[in-house]
C-alpha cells in the first residue's frame, strides 16, 4: 500500500505533471501547462449526462452501441 501511495504522490507532483505536458498530455495541475499550447483540465468542456436516463435505458443504449461499433 505504501508503494501505491508513493506512486500516486509522484504522479501528482508539479514536475511530473510537466513531463506529461511535454508529451502532450493534459495535466491535472493546470500550472504545469503554463506557457504551452497544451490545454488544461479547466479548458475541457464536459457534456452533461442524464444518469437516470442511462440507468433506465442501459439495455437499449448497449444494444445501439453494439449495433454501431460491434462487440468483442
Amino acid at each position: 500500500m505504501e508503494a501505491a501511495k508513493a506512486f500516486v504522490d509522484y504522479m501528482y507532483e508539479l514536475e511530473t505533471q510537466k513531463l506529461f505536458v511535454e508529451q502532450g498530455y493534459v495535466p491535472i495541475i493546470s500550472e504545469a501547462a503554463e506557457g504551452t499550447d497544451v490545454p488544461t483540465i479547466d479548458d475541457i468542456k464536459v457534456l452533461p449526462m442524464d444518469v437516470e436516463y442511462m440507468r433506465t435505458n442501459s439495455g437499449d443504449l448497449l444494444a445501439k452501441f453494439s449495433e454501431m461499433f460491434g462487440t468483442q
